[in-house]
């Protein structure tokens, strides 16, 4: 992502991993439309649906950062990366991506960008991006135990104060909020 970002001529930036993909064919002009309507933002934050790798027409979960606020940082929770599109002048203000992360290098981003920075952003209520589980973050236990203990270490270098169980607790509250989509659904 780092060498991408600096290779980038344009003044926004949108982070689209390999498998996921753009919610439909406005995504680029809407986000666009809410930076040219809201000079002073830095970021906008839209929503991020989960579909099953090998059935697209499926969705299982809905991640929305309409209800993110930048406190929840602490507890682990953050807007929807891929679903985030950053000014490259906020690039320039936070720096790269830290290397040293397996899995909470976007999480690590967003503290230093949120907290530390204190970077305007703008909640953009719209499914941007279809996103398919699977992936490194998503892949069970083993990925939550390294992002806890990353996440950890990221707030703890930005002195943010947290705990263990503070950011423990992301996993019941990402739980219920899979139930209830699937009740929803």
């Amino acid at each position: 992502m780092n060498k991408g970002i600096a290779l980038a001529t344009g003044a926004i930036i949108g982070v689209l991993n390999s498998d996921d993909y753009y919610a439909h064919d406005t995504v680029i002009f809407d986000v666009a439309k809410c930076f040219q309507l809201n000079t002073d933002v830095d970021m906008v934050l839209g929503n991020v649906d989960y579909v099953k790798a090998t059935d697209l027409n499926t969705r299982v979960r809905h991640y929305s950062s309409f209800t993110f606020s930048p406190w929840q940082l602490r507890f682990g929770h953050m807007p929807a990366h891929p679903s985030a599109f950053i000014k490259k002048s906020a690039y320039n203000k936070v720096g790269e991506y830290k290397l040293g992360y397996k899995i909470a290098a976007d999480f690590d981003f967003f503290v230093r960008m949120l907290l530390a920075h204190k970077l305007h952003y703008l909640k953009f209520n719209q499914t941007l991006v279809i996103m398919r589980l699977g992936g490194v973050s998503t892949s069970g236990l083993g990925s939550y135990t390294i992002s806890t203990q990353e996440i950890l270490k990221s707030l703890k270098e930005n002195a943010i104060y947290s705990n263990f169980l503070m950011v423990f607790m992301r996993l019941p509250v990402k739980l219920l909020n899979i139930i209830i989509f699937k009740l929803r659904n």
